[in-house]
């Protein structure tokens, strides 16, 4: 057996990194996520008023997909 840990894929990620994974601005993620376009799940830790915004790696994968279709049109 191997001591050397095995590399996790993440399920899901901050705005900053998903903004990176799709090549566009973290305020056009913000933007696409308040229309909609883009789901993301929203959570606030207990007694804070801070909501955070994680983004599931499927769900930007099918976001782009989406918009590679929409390219072929």
């Amino acid at each position: 057996m191997s001591d050397a840990k095995q590399a996790v894929e993440p399920i899901a990620v901050g705005s900053k990194q998903a903004a990176e994974l799709l090549g566009i601005g973290e305020r056009t993620l913000w933007t696409l996520t308040d229309a909609g376009e883009i789901p993301c799940i929203r959570y606030a830790v207990t007694g804070s008023k801070r909501v955070t915004k994680l983004y599931r790696i499927a769900d930007l994968r099918a976001w782009a997909d989406a918009k590679a279709e929409e390219g072929r049109r």
